[in-house]
């Protein structure tokens, strides 16, 4: 996302206006099947994408996606993944003081909700015994709600490279069975 604050962290704008024209400046592009998938805060990334910039994709994906943006949340992951508070200090930074501005503006959830035309399908995943499927199940509950057309997989496995390696199948799957034909 584009930081509020630092003008030097607008990753969004770096996507859209700088790397997408580069990679088609490059490369022969099929503009109907243009597809987004990420892990983890990447998983958040590519969500954000399609919902903000729904005509670009086709559909996208997230796998163990950091769906919800919460400060206590991410200080318990930075806790746990770095002993520090490496995660939280970088989103105090880049998105202000989660005591004076409201983190979850920025959450998947948020963006559906704002997003009321939003209809493509996505697919995202997570394993059962990771620190972020709580994320995933409410978005999946969410997503139920809201009438979106979602593929939610859940399987055993927590938030490392033995368990994404079976997951991001599912994603090239999912993907080619929603190719579109000229």
């Amino acid at each position: 996302m584009n930081s509020p604050f630092d003008k030097a962290s607008h990753y969004e704008n770096f996507f859209f206006k700088e790397l997408v024209p580069k990679v088609h400046k490059s490369f022969k592009i099929d503009y109907r099947n243009i597809f987004i998938s990420g892990l983890s805060m990447g998983g958040y990334g590519a969500l954000r994408y399609l919902i903000m910039h729904p005509d670009y994709f086709n559909t996208g994906g997230s796998t163990s996606g950091a769906l919800e943006i919460d400060f206590i949340s991410f200080q318990r992951i930075s806790q746990q993944f770095w002993k520090s508070n490496r995660m939280s200090d970088d989103l105090i930074k880049n998105i202000g003081d989660p005591n004076r501005l409201d983190w979850s503006r920025y959450s998947i959830s948020t963006l559906l909700k704002q997003n009321k035309k939003f209809q493509k399908p996505f697919i995202f995943d997570c394993g059962t015994e990771d620190i972020l499927y709580k994320n995933s199940d409410n978005l999946k509950k969410l997503t139920d709600e809201l009438k979106i057309p979602t593929t939610f997989i859940s399987q055993p496995g927590n938030h490392q490279t033995d368990y994404w390696s079976k997951s991001i199948e599912h994603h090239f799957i999912y993907f080619q069975q929603h190719l579109q034909k000229q």
